[in-house]
């Protein structure tokens, strides 16, 4: 499965917090087993970072996500479906309203 991830900081960190934030995220492929990143970490301003990882299953991501969490790091996470296949749900949900 495709998620991508929206890493923001959850109030002021301070730098020496996110030099260990850092550290973290350098080590992301060990920390989630069998992870292939298919987008590397983008900042978004000083606020978060934004990745697109591949991996059998969201369980494999909650040891990177606790240990961000832990450092005052908030992460959205959205399954990344196939354009056809969200598209046919997005119609199919719209059907569904019309009636």
């Amino acid at each position: 499965m495709l998620f991508v991830l929206i890493h923001r900081m959850m109030g002021l960190v301070p730098p020496e917090i996110q030099m260990h934030i850092l550290e973290i995220t350098k080590k992301r492929k060990e920390i989630v087993k069998g992870a292939k990143e298919l987008a590397s970490y983008a900042p978004i301003t000083y606020q978060g970072a934004i990745c697109v990882l591949e991996t059998d299953n969201l369980e494999n991501l909650m040891p990177l996500l606790g240990q961000l969490a832990g450092c005052g790091v908030s992460t959205e996470i959205i399954p990344v479906e196939k354009s056809e296949v969200a598209m046919k749900k997005w119609e199919e949900a719209i059907k569904a309203a019309m009636k």
